[in-house]
C-alpha cells in the first residue's frame, strides 16, 4: 500500500505539472478559437451585412487593393489625386442601348469589394487580411488559478483594425463561435491535461 506521504507528494507533483502547463494550454486554446472564428467569419460571417448606404466614391480613394479597384473609382469620377471630378456625361453607347446614362459618383463598400473580386454577401473582416494575419495570443495572464491568453495584434495597424471592429461589432470572435466549437475547445484542454498526466500513470 502506498505511503500517505508519497501519495501526497505525487499529487502535489501532478498539480504543479498541470499548473505549469496552463499558460501553454491557454495559448493553444486561444489560437484554436481564433482559427475557428476566422474561418467561419470568412465563410459565413457573424450576422453583419455591408451597408447599402451610398457614399461619395472619393471616400474610398487609397483603399484600392488592385487595378480593378482603381478602375472602379475612375469610373465613378475619382481622379488620380483622389478628388471627385466632374461626372462623365454619358457612357459609351452600346448597340441597342438608347440611354447609356451618366456615371454615378456614389457607391458603397459592398460594391467596391465586388468590383475587386471579393464577396460582399456578409461582413468578413478580411479586406486586406492584415488584421487576421497579425492577430496572435498575448503573453498569458494569470489571476489566481485562471489563466487566459487574450488575442491582440502584433503591430499598430492591425491593433487599430481590431479595436475599430470590436467597437463597431462587439465580440465578433465570440459571436462566430458556436456551442460545438466551445465543446471542441474544451476537449482540446482536456486532452492537453491528459497528456501531462500520462507520465504519472506509470
Amino acid at each position: 500500500m502506498p505511503d500517505f506521504h508519497e501519495v501526497k507528494k505525487r499529487l502535489e507533483e501532478i498539480r504543479q505539472a498541470v499548473r505549469n502547463s496552463l499558460p501553454d494550454i491557454a495559448t493553444k486554446i486561444s489560437l484554436s478559437a481564433k482559427a475557428i472564428a476566422e474561418r467561419r467569419i470568412k465563410d459565413e460571417g457573424f450576422g453583419e451585412m455591408y451597408s447599402q448606404n451610398k457614399i461619395p466614391a472619393w471616400f474610398l480613394h487609397g483603399k484600392e487593393l488592385n487595378q480593378s479597384g482603381t478602375k472602379f473609382l475612375e469610373q465613378h469620377g475619382v481622379n488620380a489625386a483622389g478628388e471627385q471630378g466632374e461626372p462623365k456625361k454619358k457612357r459609351r453607347k452600346k448597340k441597342g442601348d438608347p440611354d447609356p446614362g451618366k456615371f454615378d459618383k456614389l457607391t458603397n463598400w459592398g460594391e467596391f469589394r465586388a468590383a475587386q473580386g471579393l464577396q460582399n454577401s456578409h461582413v468578413d473582416l478580411s479586406y486586406s487580411n492584415k488584421m487576421w494575419a497579425n492577430t496572435q495570443p498575448k503573453d498569458p495572464e494569470e489571476e489566481g488559478d485562471i489563466v487566459r491568453a487574450p488575442l491582440a495584434a502584433t503591430n499598430v495597424e492591425a491593433q487599430n483594425k481590431l479595436n475599430w471592429n470590436r467597437d463597431r461589432y462587439g465580440d465578433f470572435i465570440g459571436k462566430a463561435l458556436k456551442p460545438e466549437d466551445f465543446n471542441l475547445l474544451g476537449e482540446l484542454a482536456i486532452n492537453e491535461i491528459l497528456a501531462i498526466l500520462e507520465p504519472f500513470q506509470t
